[in-house]
């Protein structure tokens, strides 16, 4: 192994907590949760519907209920999805930063040195190719053979 090998190899088995203070989370959400309460207003409202008879003349009534209710769960929906909204905004940013200065970089690196193992590794099946195949031509000539060797 080369020096130049030992050297950089070194550098990259040293322990390090980078990787842990690269990205500290200041602040995680906290959010005020009125769920518990609103399940018990939302539940007793429901319960009311369980029971309610339907029938050509209250069927109008009842189809207002049930678009009330599609109303006040597409308010809840559209809330909740603002809230996701807003917490994921911050990770995107971040996302975006990391996959430029960090993922992108390693990722080239890991690649060009997979290229450059690749190259010798196929270096050298080639150079055990031609050492089989003059074998083999070695032996076929010796023992008159006529067989003919391949590789894919």
């Amino acid at each position: 192994m080369s020096e130049q090998v030992e050297i950089i190899e070194a550098e990259f088995t040293e322990t390090s907590d980078e990787v842990t203070d690269l990205i500290i989370i200041k602040q995680l959400p906290e959010f005020e949760q009125g769920f518990i309460k609103a399940n018990a207003e939302i539940t007793k409202r429901l319960d009311l519907l369980k029971d309610l008879d339907i029938s050509e003349e209250s069927k109008s009534h009842v189809k207002k209920i049930k678009a009330e209710l599609n109303k006040e769960l597409a308010a809840f929906e559209a809330r909740r999805k603002e809230v996701k909204k807003r917490i994921n905004e911050p990770y995107k940013e971040l996302e975006v930063m990391y996959k430029g200065y960090i993922a992108e970089p390693y990722e080239k690196a890991i690649g060009e040195l997979g290229d450059k193992v690749a190259f010798i590794e196929n270096k050298q099946l080639e150079g055990k190719h031609k050492e089989i195949l003059e074998y083999f031509t070695e032996l076929n000539s010796q023992h008159k053979l006529g067989q003919s060797l391949a590789f894919p």
